[in-house]
């Protein structure tokens, strides 16, 4: 008898098929990375981009920094489905993943060339040879996905919590801190920005950080920020000096202490693991953010 998550996985690739699209599921509040036994909801190919030619050939930084990071920024103030243009020129739908007003992720499903946005120069010649490939996008004819879009974001939502695979959801208060600091966590922020955004003390703050996430609000940054950590050291080549400016470190030393505390294991270690295995799950950081998360 197949699983829950084999079954989402079925009703994804014939979605896939009936729209001739390709779909993936990007984690935003770090729930479908990997639940208490360790295993991811999704299976590697679904959780990325680089299934796709064309997002494979070049990818680097900018390809995380846009579908993972400025995407999920725009979802919070989007009520639906819209258009991604990614800085490839490579266009995409992309739906948020919700429930109860909180946003988990995002859908996308594409991809599309168009006139208006052509692809820049100095890639290599291969994309531009998958590019020219890749159906032009026509906002008239292609609206029509739109709706579809929200209504398989909120079929996906609804299956994950009919079989409680998505058995843990936060209250407002937990979601705004966690948005916060996933839109700000490579600034260099402090409790006091958290509280002005709040509209609170910083006393009140740091009581209500600690009440809810069972962490201060420095424990809760510097994990936000090893998460982003993960993600560039998983996807691209770049240097953990580079890699620590993205992600609000002061320098590759002060990074690779953190990394270490908080997972077990140095950048070097992390990436090397991962080049091994692309779709393994973290268990040791993952299951660990999930368990602060207040239950319903």
């Amino acid at each position: 008898m197949a699983s829950e998550t084999e079954e989402l996985e079925r009703s994804l690739t014939a979605l896939e098929a009936r729209l001739g699209l390709r779909l993936t599921v990007i984690d935003n509040a770090h729930v479908f990375d990997g639940r208490n036994d360790g295993k991811p909801l999704f299976p590697g190919e679904r959780r990325s981009h680089r299934k796709n030619p064309a997002c494979a050939v070049g990818f680097d930084e900018r390809c995380v920094q846009h579908c993972r990071y400025a995407m999920n920024t725009r979802a919070l103030s989007e009520e639906g489905a819209f258009v991604s243009c990614c800085w490839k020129g490579l266009i995409q739908f992309a739906a948020p993943l919700r429930h109860r007003g909180i946003h988990y992720g995002n859908l996308f499903g594409g991809l599309w060339r168009s006139p208006e946005h052509p692809p820049p120069a100095g890639l290599a010649e291969e994309f531009y040879a998958v590019h020219a490939g890749l159906p032009e996008f026509d906002p008239e004819r292609d609206a029509v996905l739109g709706p579809l879009f929200e209504l398989a974001a909120d079929g996906v939502m609804m299956a994950l919590l009919k079989h409680s695979l998505l058995d843990v959801v936060p209250d407002e208060r937990s979601a705004r801190i966690a948005a916060f600091l996933r839109e700000h966590a490579a600034e260099p922020i402090g409790l006091g920005d958290l509280a002005v955004h709040l509209g609170l003390s910083n006393s009140r703050t740091s009581f209500i950080v600690g009440k809810l996430f069972h962490r201060t609000f420095t424990e809760l940054l510097l994990s936000e920020r090893v998460e982003r950590v993960k993600q560039f050291l998983a996807g691209t080549d770049l240097k953990l000096a580079r890699i620590a400016g993205l992600c609000g470190f002061s320098d590759e030393f002060h990074l690779s202490r953190v990394f270490k505390r908080f997972s077990g294991r140095t950048p070097s270690e992390f990436r090397a693991g991962r080049r091994r295995n692309p779709s393994a799950a973290d268990p040791r950081i993952d299951p660990g953010r999930r368990e602060h998360i207040p239950r319903r």
